[in-house]
């Protein structure tokens, strides 16, 4: 990305300012699950999976709202839940995640797709995704055999 680049009205700033923030936080988690890592590091990692996004979600190739950057509102949030996290499903998100030798990696994806991935590793989802859209294409995927299911207990999905 270009020194004056952005994305909708999201400039360069906005975002190496959210680079920041992002990787304090998942520096100083990572501190306390015992990971040695610098706030530089990440900040420059993150940086790097912003600009080699491509305006995707990593997982659903779906573009992404750049003008939804910062508009968070927590008020907003607590009263309208759902409906108004759902106005936002579609906002770049970083997830760190692991590469393909178990190294951190940091990639943008959406919002609703960060959110239900939660803390899975990239197989974890994947298989998760895979388990979805297979009860989906299941003959018995009425209402009352999803219930049967959601039923279980959770070692058992």
């Amino acid at each position: 990305m270009s020194q004056t680049a952005s994305r909708g009205s999201v400039t360069k700033r906005n975002i190496l300012a959210g680079c920041h923030r992002k990787a304090v936080t998942h520096a100083r988690r990572d501190r306390k699950r015992g990971t040695a890592c610098t706030i530089a590091r990440y900040k420059e990692e993150i940086h790097a999976a912003v600009c080699s996004s491509g305006d995707v979600d990593f997982y659903t190739g779906q573009l992404l709202d750049w003008s939804l950057v910062s508009t968070y509102d927590n008020e907003s949030s607590k009263n309208g839940r759902t409906k108004y996290k759902s106005t936002l499903a579609l906002l770049p998100t970083i997830d760190h995640t692991v590469d393909e030798s178990g190294r951190p990696r940091f990639v943008i994806c959406s919002w609703y797709v960060n959110d239900a991935k939660s803390d899975l590793g990239i197989a974890d989802f994947y298989g998760l995704c895979e388990r979805v859209l297979d009860i989906d294409e299941s003959p018995l995927a009425d209402a009352s055999f999803r219930m049967q299911v959601t039923e279980q207990p959770r070692e058992n999905l």
